[in-house]
């Protein structure tokens, strides 16, 4: 814990800017970490830095293309493994073959109308929610391909959106107000264990933290808090009232952060306080129309979509722990996206495609690497500095830098090799994508 504390701290660009202020406050600190600690934090570190590089990422890595109509959801399982529902009645099933390249390795057919939700569980049990007003459970065989292991049905609407527990438990939200608590009988089938009512409209979106409480966003311009009781049985703990418009989508990180997307074009953040109520700590403005969309990392980086004004948004958390626009890229309409642990974000698009977005890959890094990267990109952002202005100890652990680094962070920066610095007015700190029309 200790550790993760450190390396917390160690991405704040006050905490940085003090060790790097001499040679001596580096040397310091770098003395009062032993091998193992300098390991152990390079490791905590690498994924922050690799995200620091997202601002020079222009295109997608990579994009699929099965569906012949809008992708609605997508889901995608730790091994990285994506699934991806669409208009066209269909859910697609994406492998990685061994170059890392996303491949359709087969299409699901059964349901009879649009499939607008997906889930998957972390045993590789696929949960997809339709108009045709039914759930699907699709596991796979002994080949390794997906079946139909069961179809729930009853729900009287449109399965607009899924979320499931660790532990197999399963929720859905319908556009009849309701949501439905789905658990699995001895013989491992699902049924209906709970219906939860409350919401006066339409539930849009709903969430589930890994200690069991449920969020749900709903058209009554409101979230709802859910916690079982020693039971199991759900009840509503909490009514979150902030947003003027309905709630398109919601959000939880594993610390339980909560966070809310909504036509009055902001996003909240919501924290819990000493007695467990949620509360509004943040309202996040950037987006000029209603935000659709919105997915967290496992490092607390925010992605969010403006659906009108086509913008997918990146936010982080800045030195005073409160969240900043870092990037903003112009894509097509975008229905839907997801993030892998690993970083790489899929956004689902109205045309049918998928794109692929990764940062680029970093190699592994030693402690003073890594803190010298989050030191650069703080002194680019704020005050677009140039490498030759630096001081001896900052350029000696740039000259250490593999080359594929030194490529990354050569926009921000000039060496004093370079004749010709990058000049401050021609340094943009966020990345704009024009697409072309569809």
């Amino acid at each position: 814990n200790l550790q993760t504390y450190i390396a917390v701290k160690l991405q704040n660009k006050d905490v940085l800017n003090d060790i790097f202020s001499t040679q001596e406050s580096l040397n310091t600190f770098l003395n009062a970490c032993n091998s193992q600690t300098k390991a152990t934090l390079a490791q905590a570190l690498l994924p922050h830095v690799r995200n620091l590089f997202w601002s020079t990422v222009t295109q997608p890595d990579q994009t699929l293309k099965s569906h012949t109509l809008d992708v609605n959801s997508i889901a995608i399982h730790e091994d990285g493994s994506l699934f991806s529902s669409s208009s066209d009645h269909t859910v697609c099933v994406w492998k990685r073959d061994t170059e890392g390249t996303y491949y359709c390795a087969q299409t699901l057919t059964g349901h009879n109308d649009i499939v607008y939700s997906l889930a998957v569980h972390t045993d590789h049990i696929l949960f997809s929610g339709s108009q045709d007003n039914t759930i699907r459970v699709w596991k796979k065989n002994e080949q390794g391909e997906y079946y139909c292991a069961q179809t729930l049905t009853g729900l009287n609407d449109i399965v607009y959106s899924l979320a499931v527990h660790p532990d197999g438990t399963l929720f859905s939200s319908s556009l009849n107000n309701t949501i439905c608590i789905w658990k699995q009988d001895a013989q491992g089938q699902y049924y209906c264990a709970q219906t939860l009512t409350g919401h006066n409209d339409s539930a849009y979106s709903i969430a589930v933290h890994a200690d069991g409480t449920l969020f749900s966003g709903s058209r009554d311009n409101t979230v709802r808090v859910w916690k079982p009781d020693t039971q199991g049985t759900y009840h509503c703990t909490q009514s979150l009232q902030g947003h003027t418009k309905e709630v398109n989508t919601v959000a939880v990180h594993a610390d339980g952060t909560l966070f809310s997307a909504a036509d009055d074009g902001t996003i909240r953040i919501w924290k819990q306080d000493a007695q467990d109520i949620y509360r509004c700590v943040q309202t996040l403005q950037g987006h000029t129309t209603e935000v659709s969309l919105v997915a967290v990392h496992t490092d607390g980086t925010l992605f969010c979509f403006g659906s009108k004004d086509r913008t997918m948004s990146m936010w982080k958390l800045n030195s005073q722990d409160t969240y900043e626009c870092v990037q903003s890229l112009h894509t097509n309409y975008t229905h839907t996206f997801a993030v892998h642990i690993d970083g790489t974000l899929f956004s689902g698009l109205a045309n049918g495609t998928i794109l692929v977005w990764k940062a680029p890959i970093v190699p592994s890094l030693s402690l003073e690497q890594c803190i010298a990267i989050a030191y650069l990109y703080h002194q680019y952002k704020n005050n677009n500095k140039n490498l030759h202005t630096f001081p001896n100890h900052i350029q000696a652990i740039y000259d250490t830098f593999p080359n594929s680094v030194k490529d990354i962070i050569m926009p921000w920066y000039t060496s004093p090799t370079t004749s010709e610095p990058v000049k401050p007015s021609k340094i943009k700190p966020y990345v704009e994508i024009s697409w072309p029309k569809k």
